[in-house]
């Protein structure tokens, strides 16, 4: 219950607005403490084992991206309903070193524009493939997420 109550009082003290234009400015410039790409990056890592992993590219930049081996996944293997929102999250998920298992790796390309935290909303399709042995691959293009780089259709 206390850590509920934290978590009322910090959203209270989001939506409450500071006097002064440079209070107000500066609202903008820090990470929202909840609904962020942050909160949903650490979701993949406790609930699915995910591990972050940078990828260097062409012009020295770094991709931003995200493996799950199928194996580290709770319930890998088992009925896609196991990951539903009602998964507890695994706990020590984020402090394992990098694990990359042989056998398939589905590489997911994000549509335009998307980020791949969003895809912890997508535990229907994450559960399928993790539950067939196959491990999954996403990643942020240049400019997305904490990618960096400019965006570009080359």
């Amino acid at each position: 219950i206390h850590k509920v109550e934290e978590l009322l009082a910090i959203l209270d003290e989001l939506q409450t607005h500071k006097k002064g234009v440079f209070r107000n400015a500066l609202r903008f410039f820090q990470v929202p403490t909840v609904g962020s790409l942050n909160q949903l990056r650490t979701e993949m890592q406790m609930r699915y084992g995910g591990q972050r992993v940078w990828v260097p590219t062409r012009g020295r930049h770094r991709l931003d991206a995200m493996y799950i081996p199928c194996g580290t996944a709770p319930g890998a293997g088992e009925e896609e309903a196991v990951h539903e929102e009602a998964q507890p999250l695994k706990s020590g998920a984020a402090e394992r070193p990098p694990c990359y298992l042989p056998g398939p790796t589905l590489i997911w390309c994000n549509p335009n524009a998307a980020y791949y935290e969003t895809m912890v909303f997508q535990a229907g399709w994450l559960s399928f493939w993790l539950s067939r042995g196959i491990s999954l691959f996403f990643f942020n293009y240049a400019g997305y997420g904490r990618s960096t780089g400019k965006p570009s259709p080359s």
